[in-house]
């Protein structure tokens, strides 16, 4: 009983942190790698308490724009996937950032309605890169389809039920 309490622990503290601090950074990475790559200039990144970067990029580019808003969802969408560690919590740690990075893809499906609907949100990635170029919703909704494909495939295939329950046998 006290073993299976400390384990709990350990997952908890890991899935946590994933959250907390990893997903953010790999997150605001994601724009910064990605804005660097164009050649802009960051001028800022915050990562608490609400992680934000700031480029310079000009308004009439919406291509750089739409490349930089989604190198936040890419970034950690493409590091969950290419990853497979041995070790048990550091798969847990991934399978937690597939898990995260799932219901990214899906808020940003959600975010698209609420562009369309009129009602965007604020500095949400989606929203600044549809504000940009209304038009890029049908590439950008099918890359979305396409990035939570690969994810719930990794996520099934890694098998996490049997994996958890061996941690605990």
């Amino acid at each position: 009983m006290r073993k299976d309490l400390s384990k709990g622990i350990r997952l908890l503290i890991t899935g946590l942190f994933v959250a907390v601090i990893i997903y953010p950074f790999l997150h605001e990475l994601g724009h910064i790698a990605t804005a660097l790559v164009l050649g802009l200039r960051v001028r800022q990144l915050c990562l608490f308490p609400l992680p934000q970067v700031l480029c310079e990029v000009d308004a009439g580019n919406s291509a750089a724009i739409q490349l930089i808003g989604m190198g936040g969802i890419l970034l950690p969408l493409f590091l969950s996937i290419t990853v497979h560690p041995k070790k048990f919590l550091l798969w847990y740690a991934v399978f937690v950032l597939r898990l995260i990075c799932a219901l990214s893809v899906l808020l940003s499906f959600f975010s698209v309605g609420l562009f369309f609907a009129g009602a965007s949100l604020q500095n949400e990635d989606l929203s600044t890169i549809l504000a940009a170029d209304p038009d890029a919703v049908v590439p950008i909704i099918c890359l979305l389809y396409i990035c939570l494909s690969a994810l719930l495939f990794a996520i099934i295939s890694d098998r996490p039920i049997q994996q958890i329950y061996r941690f605990f046998s």
